[in-house]
């Protein structure tokens, strides 16, 4: 009765590994089509509201100019980016500098070049440095994929192209930059639009 039941049980296992083998294989599959880099983002020292707010604005994935289609609409998520650059702490912008994803880094960068505590050059070089994400912007009809640094030229007082307008003296006063300074970050940011495609490509096959 007993060796019975022994090679029922054997029985009984070695017909069960199929359907746990699929089951396995399905789970592995499925992580490996889904997995969102996010998923591993170290979110100590950031409030529960401040990460609420980041996971609502990854969702959509794009920064929006405010306008959009035909018709002008403003999006839903566009009131939130804007709140997120007004409610994080210097600390917590400063993390998400390092989120897995262009938008929620665009807009920690626009956020900290907005406040003074922080070193402006040394926060445009690290952007320029960071040429693994790409932005995703839309305005009206058309959208654009920019660097980092290129969203940071066209969307803060930080002018970065070769043919930018001359600072008026006002302005001026107000970079806590040196023009020897801005001069460095325009060349390397020269460097960077050249190989923006180089940069796409990788980019793109990454999130493949």
């Amino acid at each position: 009765m007993r060796r019975h039941s022994v090679r029922k049980s054997k029985t009984l296992i070695f017909g069960l590994l199929p359907v746990l083998t699929v089951v396995l294989v399905s789970t592995v599959t499925f992580y490996a089509t889904t997995y969102y880099p996010s998923w591993d983002f170290n979110w100590n020292g950031i409030r529960p509201e401040v990460i609420d707010t980041v996971n609502k604005l990854d969702f959509y994935g794009y920064i929006s100019s405010g306008s959009e289609g035909l018709s002008g609409t403003t999006p839903v998520h566009y009131e939130t980016r804007y709140r997120l650059m007004s409610m994080a702490s210097d600390q917590e912008l400063y993390k998400l500098l390092d989120y897995p994803q262009g938008a929620i880094k665009a807009t920690a960068y626009e956020a900290l070049l907005h406040r003074k505590k922080y070193d402006h050059y040394e926060l445009i070089l690290k952007a320029l440095d960071d040429t693994t994400f790409f932005v995703d912007y839309r305005s009206g009809c058309v959208g654009d994929m920019l660097l980092l640094a290129e969203y940071i030229s066209w969307n803060t007082v930080y002018c970065l192209t070769k043919d930018c307008p001359p600072y008026t003296d006002e302005i001026k006063e107000k970079l806590p930059m040196t023009e020897d300074q801005l001069s460095r970050l325009r060349k390397l940011y020269a460097e960077r639009i050249s190989k923006k495609d180089y940069y796409f490509r990788t980019y793109m096959d990454w999130r493949q």
